[in-house]
């Protein structure tokens, strides 16, 4: 959709833009959320976009960029492509210089070296099927906070704003922080991107290409990766005895049935995260108010209390698509005047959870009875940018004291007496840790894992085999289907 149309008569924009305010400089608009540096340079910058994306070779560069998913969302960093050619003779830095008309771009750029211009998958527009030959694109600047309503800015520097559920039915780029690198030292090792004086490293192995995962959205995989042959007897072990439990045979081979009453850990097996479903459709709106913030990222906090006695915290985080974790269906309204239409949007009608399946599990760590006691605690939460808080996360376990120190030639090793904290002396251990958290990030509750929980609950027969049911886990907010994995 192009500038001019959304813009046909400005008393009509006045009169009907979504009863929202309008100004013919940005310098001018009196919105509540521009009150840090940062939104200011983003609405700055957006007015020069807008005024260099007229052109197609800026258009073409941006696309081609996004397609590239550098941190696994259709994100441009600004300074790896300023210097790139979009006309004959000019870089993109050019053509935006040659739309600042207050002098302001260098200053923008150097005081922001996240700066980010992405690509959302709205109903009618994303990265894929942009045609750059016609649609030039309003440029989207979200508010400090989720629910803040976003500004649109388009070439002739004027501005509206939309509620932030008003998804766009139109070409939008949105600039914004890159929230999945940092910025380092350029003479670093192990730096990921090194551009033009910048060096970015990712924040989590999640956001880098080439450590990616796979997944089988919505749908049973009878090949069950993790489910091993071991995995699978632990089952009907554990019905062979009242105090036979899954993990001592999958860990330990520990198998009371057959005398086996003792065993060293095997590290071919560790905690992973199969699965996530939301619950109910209240939990995906929750976390997808604003589209201008990309995929959803989710954070997996594991809490156990280590040998130290020190409450220990491992994190996994993985990117979801809203596309991953719901079906939905938009209604499109447009406002008119007299007869002709001025603009678009979307709103949801109509969404429904749908289960989000790893091909391979997500691995958390093997569980170390002797170390790390009977109880975990797990935590999960949507994260976005915000200021910090910091809370006291609490948690307890208990340490059987049924175990003793085997060496095997040079090996020494730790072997497990009997099943779960055996009969002898336990000791309870608690602790508590301070964790800092955004204000804005939506936390999607907490359970505990239980060393003696089963790790498969139930098998079916499928044909000439048998599907195995393993332990699903719900905060309230999303149901994780979480447990032992054959990982090697």
């Amino acid at each position: 959709m192009k500038f001019k149309q959304f813009y046909i008569i400005n008393l009509a924009i006045t009169l009907f833009f979504f009863s929202c305010k309008q100004g013919d400089d940005i310098n001018n608009e009196q919105s509540e959320f521009i009150t840090e540096n940062a939104v200011d340079n983003h609405l700055a910058f957006a007015k020069i976009l807008a005024k260099a994306s007229q052109h197609e070779g800026v258009r073409s560069l941006i696309k081609k960029e996004a397609l590239k998913k550098f941190d696994k969302d259709y994100d441009v960093l600004v300074h790896v492509i300023k210097n790139e050619m979009v006309e004959e003779e000019n870089t993109f830095y050019d053509v935006l210089k040659s739309y600042d008309t207050k002098d302001e771009l260098d200053n923008i750029l150097n005081s922001t070296p996240l700066l980010t211009i992405y690509i959302p998958k709205v109903p009618e527009f994303d990265a894929k099927s942009w045609n750059v030959s016609i649609e030039e694109p309003l440029i989207a600047i979200a508010g400090k906070n989720e629910n803040d309503a976003i500004t649109y800015m388009n070439a002739e520097g004027k501005s509206e704003q939309m509620p932030a559920d008003h998804i766009p039915a139109f070409a939008v780029l949105v600039v914004k922080n890159n929230e999945r690198v940092s910025v380092g030292d350029p003479n670093a090792k192990g730096k990921s991107i090194s551009k033009n004086g910048f060096s970015y490293t990712f924040n989590n192995d999640a956001f880098d290409p080439s450590k990616d995962y796979q997944v089988v959205n919505n749908k049973l995989n009878f090949n069950q990766p993790g489910i091993n042959s071991k995995i699978k007897e632990s089952y009907p072990k554990s019905k062979s005895c009242a105090n036979c439990y899954q993990r001592d045979y999958i860990y330990y081979s520990i198998d009371p049935s057959n005398n086996i009453n003792e065993g060293s850990i095997d590290l071919r097996y560790s905690e992973a995260i199969r699965s996530i479903k939301f619950n109910n459709t209240s939990g995906i709106s929750n976390v997808s108010s604003n589209y201008t913030e990309g995929d959803l990222e989710l954070h997996f906090e594991t809490f156990f209390i280590g040998a130290n006695d020190a409450l220990n915290k491992l994190e996994k985080v993985i990117t979801l698509n809203l596309n991953d974790v719901e079906n939905v269906t938009y209604k499109k309204r447009c406002n008119k005047f007299l007869g002709i239409t001025l603009n678009c949007w979307h709103v949801v009608d109509k969404r429904e959870t749908k289960l989000y399946t790893f091909e391979n599990p997500l691995e958390i760590t093997p569980w170390k009875m002797d170390e790390y006691g009977d109880r975990w605690l797990f935590k999960v939460f949507e994260f976005d940018p915000s200021t910090k808080y910091t809370t006291k996360v609490s948690h307890s376990t208990t340490i059987g004291a049924n175990f003793k120190t085997k060496v095997e030639g040079t090996i020494k090793k730790v072997v497990k007496i009997g099943t779960g904290l055996g009969v002898d002396i336990k000791t309870s251990k608690s602790n508590s840790k301070e964790i800092s958290y955004t204000k804005e990030s939506d936390q999607l509750g907490q359970f505990i894992v239980n060393w003696t929980d089963p790790v498969i609950t139930n098998e079916i027969p499928v044909l000439n085999s048998r599907f195995y049911i393993t332990k699903k886990y719900s905060t309230g907010t999303v149901s994780i289907n979480f447990g032992t994995s054959y990982v090697f």
